[in-house]
């Protein structure tokens, strides 16, 4: 009996002692995508900028997109999707394999998002905006959902794949409102009630499948909101930002990444209390790393660049700068 103990006991030591991360190696390892304007190229390298590599070699790649170029999921299964302009391509970041041109719009190609299941693409297309195409990754029939949304507000989806919320004006008027749909556009419910009085805008889908962060400008400046997919239990989480913008849920959902007048910060989602932790240079997007040790920003130097940022402590350093703008970064954990 003794001897079993012992061993029991050996045993479960080796797995803490395997499972935990308490030291400066066991520091989130990973790697990450994003859009090189100098050579209109997509790359993958080390998040401390290292080993870096030209995955789309042949420089078609356009910067067009008004928000996300690259979308990525953390394992090995992740897909990016790109733009050359009118048409839309996947890269398989598993296997280093460029699909290329998967469909053509005919016109120019905005806020290409990947759903999380890897099943379908969704982007916005002009002249017009007044629909959302979601597209199969294999090429497969297209949905579109005809609801008319202002300044091309990219789609997110929920966890499980099966709808999206987007920021929607069905009124032709400043009227925008957060609705979510089916991914064929039936089944639109509204789950805000700004009634044209001010705006509600960037929704992101909780990574608990529970919540919807949006901004709204209900006061006289624009914080950070959410609801319950119902749009019932109505939470604040900033009431000091002056333009709230690029809000980002961490993988845990317990803290809210966004940026005001530049400016990056961190909130707990169970308070009210922002810390800014980054300021050095004027940021225009922030996401997470898959475990929410890193923050990814990307700022304006010369150009932009990106930057791993320390969410507790500030501290950060370079993953990708140089000549023309590095950006559209997310995070791949492996």
């Amino acid at each position: 009996m003794k001897k079993e103990l012992f061993k029991t006991v050996i045993l479960l030591i080796l797995f803490m002692l395997f499972s935990c991360r308490e030291s400066a190696d066991d520091e989130e390892k990973g790697r990450i995508v994003y859009f090189d304007s100098n050579t209109s190229n997509l790359y993958i390298a080390d998040h401390d900028g290292n080993n870096s590599y030209n995955l789309t070699s042949s420089g078609i790649v356009t910067s067009a997109a008004a928000h996300s170029l690259v979308n990525s999921f953390a394992d090995k299964n992740a897909i990016a999707a790109y733009t050359t302009g009118t048409e839309l391509g996947i890269y398989d970041l598993g296997s280093f394999y460029d699909y290329g041109v998967i469909v053509n719009a005919g016109s120019t190609i905005y806020n290409i998002t990947v759903s999380p299941d890897r099943q379908y693409i969704a982007y916005t297309s002009l002249p017009t905006n007044a629909l959302y195409s979601i597209q199969g990754v294999d090429g497969s029939t297209a949905y579109s959902v005809n609801y008319s949304q202002s300044d091309y507000s990219p789609i997110s989806w929920s966890p499980d794949s099966k709808y999206i919320v987007i920021e929607t004006d069905n009124s032709g008027a400043e009227n925008l409102e957060i609705r979510i749909s089916n991914l064929d556009g039936s089944s639109i419910r509204q789950i805000t009630n700004a009634g044209g009085l001010y705006n509600v805008r960037e929704p992101k889908w909780s990574p608990k499948g529970d919540r919807i962060l949006y901004t709204s400008s209900e006061t006289s400046n624009t914080n950070i909101y959410s609801v319950k997919t119902d749009g019932s239990d109505l939470k604040v989480h900033t009431t000091t930002a002056i333009s709230a913008t690029e809000p980002a849920w961490s993988p845990n959902a317990d803290r809210i990444a966004y940026i005001d007048n530049s400016v990056v910060y961190v909130v707990d989602t169970d308070s009210a209390n922002p810390k800014a932790v980054f300021s050095d240079y004027n940021a225009t997007a922030v996401s997470w790393s898959a475990y929410g040790e890193w923050l990814l920003v990307t700022a304006y130097v010369a150009d932009n660049d990106i930057f791993c940022v320390d969410p507790e402590s500030g501290n950060y350093f370079t993953a990708a700068g140089g000549a023309g703008d590095q950006m559209y970064a997310k995070w791949l954990a492996y």
